[in-house]
């Protein structure tokens, strides 16, 4: 089950959801239409994963594709009640006319290619260069604060505890983006900031719009020309796609590098790694120090 929603909330159900949408059109361009209606289905099973998914792709890209999945679905219907038409009005080869008319298909199948190329390269890097021998602060949440009586070493000083880079931890538990402000008071001109917030605005109902407001007042305040900010992106429940947007748009505004979402996800999912789904476990505060450990390079001691 865990693998299920991990699939969805980490993201991996948008590349699933082109995939099937590029196998589709592949499947109709190639046959010519005879396999329309398999070819249909798999292009509607891949927009359920890729709406499901909630990933923060280009509106331009997503509208473009839908329109050349309704063009590629409806081509065998248009095409058999016009082609007797212009057959009897004018003498043209019908196995050109069919060509012609399923070449939408090529470029929906390439456009799915392009978009999860786009998402790979630009959204999902193996590796995040920061500075050498940089302090590092963590802002965030009580999935970076822990919780005291159940957690003996959160992420943050277990990541200080097996690497060779200072690390402070200044998360709060049940802090948003706007209570996290505070939390920027003593940092130092010259570090890194690792920022882990989102999870109560999201959890509180709070509009995209009014997370996207605090988010934005947040960056501008931690960003400064010495500073290198580094934030999560959250894992999504469905739908949830405007604060996907909101974190890439303003963390391309505020040249802030992000890490992505299956990152946390992967962890908050694996076994043993939370006590109540949401907060993280020993197992879990150690996994994900690891892994920011690996995505930052960060040198680790011997």
């Amino acid at each position: 089950m865990n693998t299920v929603i991990f699939h969805f909330v980490g993201g991996d159900a948008f590349f699933s959801g082109m995939l099937f949408v590029a196998i589709g059109a592949f499947v109709m361009g190639a046959s010519g239409g005879k396999w329309h209606r398999a070819g249909s289905s798999a292009i509607l099973l891949g927009w359920v994963f890729i709406v499901t998914s909630a990933t923060a792709q280009l509106v331009v890209a997503y509208a473009t594709l839908a329109i050349l999945s309704v063009l590629a679905m409806t081509a065998r219907r248009s095409s058999t009640r016009s082609d007797s038409d212009d057959y009897s009005r004018k003498s043209v080869d019908p196995s050109k006319r069919l060509t012609l008319r399923f070449r939408r298909c090529p470029m929906l199948c390439t456009g799915a290619i392009a978009a999860m190329l786009f998402e790979v390269f630009v959204y999902h890097p193996s590796q995040i260069k920061i500075p050498e021998q940089r302090p590092v602060f963590v802002i965030g949440d009580s999935l970076s604060a822990g919780i005291n009586d159940k957690v003996d070493i959160p992420w943050p000083e277990y990541l200080d505890k097996i690497t060779s880079v200072g690390v402070s931890n200044h998360a709060q538990a049940g802090a948003t983006c706007r209570s996290a402000l505070k939390q920027l008071e003593g940092l130092p001109k010259q570090c890194v900031v690792l920022v882990e917030i989102g999870g109560n605005d999201l959890l509180s109902g709070r509009s995209s719009n009014e997370f996207r407001a605090d988010l934005d007042m947040l960056l501008t305040a931690v960003q400064t020309p010495d500073r290198d900010v580094v934030m999560f992106e959250l894992p999504l429940p469905p739908l949830f796609n405007g604060y996907g947007y909101a974190q890439r748009e303003l963390a391309a505004k505020h040249n802030v590098a992000l890490i992505p979402r299956r990152v946390l996800a992967s962890v908050l999912f694996s076994e043993n790694a939370t006590l109540d789904s949401i907060h993280l476990s020993n197992a879990g505060h150690q996994r994900l120090a690891e892994r920011v450990a690996e995505i930052l390079s960060l040198d680790m001691k011997q």
